[in-house]
């Protein structure tokens, strides 16, 4: 469904990367789980994918190879019919993906006439019944209500729930349910998990919590200063992660019988500083010399001179 090759994205003034040369592939009916730090290049890369980048940015090279076509060679106005229709985003931050000043219905009708001659009726109760599926209570009554009517959790469901309207092949989720609580995240995520296995969509799920993508995720792959840094399916990675990165986040995830969770020293480091040789080398515990003179190479899905052992 979406293959990504070498994907580049740089700032159009300084020629700094920021998303450097990453690469995967996202099958129909499969969730890929992206995870990293703030500043890990996340949020850039799932942008890059639909080019909604902001103004100073754009792709300096690579190719997104969306059902057979290249997004990246694709015309503006192509592209655009393909947002919110077979490609879907879900933003972060509800309050910027949500216009104020109409209601939650005329939004929500508006995405539905935009890529699909139905009636005006018939868009109003796909979108009642979209609404009720994510958990929205009186969701007919609600359609009248403004963005600011409703709390941060209740808009956040709202913009899943647009994302949802014209069954879309591919969902970017950037940090989707960051605003919910337990209770509802496990209700959207069982919702995106039945998308998938119903339609075959494809699901890239962006988070900085590995703990959840744990019982979701098919595929996770691994994020750090702009590249990736470790892929494997979901079970192998979390039984034996092979990068000391990948190792360092699930050490500070909150399990029962641990007591203590572990500290990675240092920050990530600035894109236009990057250090010579491994770009987490300075934070690393298992760090040689050649870590610090050599870019490393992809062994066994990690980005590792040194990557850590397989468990049989």
């Amino acid at each position: 469904m979406l293959t990504v090759e070498t994907l580049v994205t740089s700032l159009t003034a300084k020629g700094t990367p920021i998303v450097r040369g990453v690469s995967f592939d996202v099958q129909p009916g499969q969730i890929l789980g992206v995870v990293g730090e703030s500043g890990s290049g996340k949020s850039m890369m799932a942008y890059s994918l639909i080019d909604l980048l902001p103004r100073g940015i754009a792709i300096a090279g690579g190719r997104v190879i969306f059902d057979g076509q290249d997004l990246t060679a694709m015309p503006v106005a192509q592209l655009r019919r393909l947002r919110g229709d077979r490609i879907a985003m879900i933003f972060q931050d509800p309050m910027v993906a949500l216009n104020p000043v109409l209601t939650i219905g005329e939004q929500m009708i508006e995405a539905v006439l935009a890529h699909r001659r139905v009636t005006r009726q018939a868009a109003r109760a796909r979108c009642i019944a979209v609404l009720g599926r994510v958990g929205i209570p009186s969701p007919e009554e609600r359609m009248a209500a403004y963005p600011h009517e409703f709390s941060g959790g209740m808009r956040q469901r709202v913009v899943i729930a647009i994302a949802f309207l014209n069954d879309p092949a591919l969902i970017i989720a950037d940090e989707a349910t960051t605003a919910l609580d337990v209770t509802i995240q496990s209700q959207i995520i069982a919702e995106i998990q039945g998308l998938a296995a119903e339609t075959g969509a494809a699901i890239l799920w962006i988070t900085h919590d590995l703990s959840l993508l744990s019982g979701f995720a098919d595929h996770v792959m691994v994020m750090y200063a702009g590249q990736v840094v470790e892929t494997a399916p979901a079970e192998r990675l979390f039984a034996a992660p092979r990068h000391p990165y990948t190792a360092a986040l699930m050490e500070a995830v909150p399990v029962p019988g641990r007591t203590r969770l572990a500290n990675l020293p240092g920050v990530p480091p600035a894109l236009d500083a990057l250090p010579t040789g491994c770009a987490f080398a300075p934070r690393c515990p298992r760090v040689q010399p050649l870590c610090r003179e050599q870019a490393p190479p992809v062994t066994d899905g990690a980005r590792c001179h040194f990557p850590l052992e397989a468990k049989p």
